[in-house]
């Protein structure tokens, strides 16, 4: 059985036309000590891209779209029934125009060479390309998504090329990690005041077990922001802070239900 995991963090500190992240390496040291002590993942088999080098120490890419894709054809590659497959993104999220999508927009996540303009976005990966390389794995694998990132930003906390920092979680500064599409914005408030399209809701129920197949875990839906912050003095994901630090508090990570994981997050 293999054991299998892509770890993305993106601060876009050198990207200059989008707004930097502080805690989303943190996030996959976080994730990358999770799954080598409680889930028995060899760090030969974790593929990690990041920014932020002075951070992570170890060996990693630069997260780039094309290093992005790259690594999910790694993570697919020859997956087994009894496989597990692990991935997990901490950076920016955003809406895209699309015909395609019920209502027009199509959630999209930012590389770190993703670039933004006054028409909105460019260069993202669209959440049918990345869904799409997983179309090859066979029955019996078990997949899981884990997005500390939100895919609708707050208007009154985000925008496309600046942001404000507000004060909420635990009375500390934190910044939104998703970014409104400045492309986009006026046209789907437009869709939604013609009342042409309505939002479709859509889930899968919690399983028994903690990421039993499949599993996905969003720290936000598309309505709330999810946040960059400082918790303890340290930079992290609010999400990734307490999601993971619950199956680390537990007593046993493999033993802790879906259910539990939920309600301790």
């Amino acid at each position: 059985m293999a054991r299998k995991a892509v770890l993305i963090g993106i601060s876009y500190a050198d990207n200059g036309q989008i707004p930097t992240l502080d805690g989303p390496v943190h996030d996959v040291l976080h994730a990358k000590s999770v799954l080598t002590l409680s889930y028995g993942f060899a760090e030969s088999d974790l593929f990690v891209l990041v920014d932020d080098p002075c951070v992570y120490k170890g060996g990693a890419l630069s997260p780039t779209k094309s290093n992005l894709l790259a690594a999910l054809d790694w993570l697919v590659k020859g997956a087994r029934e009894g496989d597990i497959l692990y991935v997990h993104f901490s950076g920016y999220g955003s809406q895209v125009p699309s015909k395609a999508s019920f209502e027009g927009l199509e959630e999209v996540i930012l590389p770190v060479d993703a670039t933004c303009d006054a028409s909105g976005f460019r260069n993202f990966i669209t959440h049918d390309v990345f869904l799409e390389k997983f179309d090859c794995v066979p029955k019996g694998v078990t997949v899981v998504f884990v997005f500390d990132s939100g895919f609708r930003a707050d208007n009154e906390c985000a925008a496309a090329v600046h942001h404000y920092t507000c004060r909420s979680l635990l009375n500390k500064a934190v910044r939104t990690r998703g970014l409104e599409n400045v492309g986009v914005r006026a046209g789907y408030r437009k869709l939604k005041e013609d009342g042409r399209f309505a939002a479709l809701k859509s889930g899968n129920p919690l399983r028994d077990r903690c990421f039993a197949t499949p599993c996905a875990w969003f720290a936000s839906d598309e309505r709330q922001p999810s946040w960059d912050a400082k918790i303890e003095g340290k930079a992290v994901g609010a999400f990734s802070y307490y999601f993971y630090g619950a199956i680390s508090n537990s007593s046993n990570g493999t033993d802790i239900t879906n259910d539990s994981l939920l309600s301790a997050t």
